[in-house]
């Protein structure tokens, strides 16, 4: 049995239609196919392997879409969808941060190379300390 649901303000929300049976488990359906892509992305996170995480993005996106079809009117939804939802959010907001993260590790790595690519293409008539180069060397 659904539960009434209300605004912030206490006001009631407009009744809703059930999920049909039928779209109950195509919904289900999605979001487990949804949340094992989260997991297979997740490992693949947790491995550092050298991983296209083009094709997590392709089927996530995938689903999402299936997961809007199925979904087209406003439903109440049961407490198992909600918690599946709630899980799937979870994991998407974990996987995010750990690309974040990445990404950032990505980016320093990558400035303290262009630096250094800089620093060797220097033609050495400056030293780090400002004075020159060559003045201790014989030439």
């Amino acid at each position: 049995m659904p539960t009434r649901q209300h605004f912030n303000n206490g006001a009631e929300l407009p009744q809703t239609a059930q999920l049909a049976p039928g779209d109950r488990q195509a919904v289900e359906k999605v979001l487990d196919g949804l949340i094992a892509v989260l997991d297979q992305e997740r490992a693949a996170l947790g491995d550092m392997a050298r991983t296209q995480f083009g094709d997590f993005t392709r089927q996530k996106l995938q689903l999402l879409v299936q997961l809007n079809r199925a979904v087209q009117s406003p439903t109440l939804l049961p407490a198992s969808i909600e918690e599946k939802l709630r899980r799937a959010r979870r994991m998407l907001d974990d996987n995010a941060a750990v690309l974040k993260r990445r990404m950032d590790a990505i980016r320093e790595v990558a400035a303290l190379i262009s630096k250094e690519i800089r620093d060797a293409e220097s033609d050495g008539t400056y030293s780090v300390s400002g004075g020159v180069a060559g003045a201790y060397r014989q030439v």
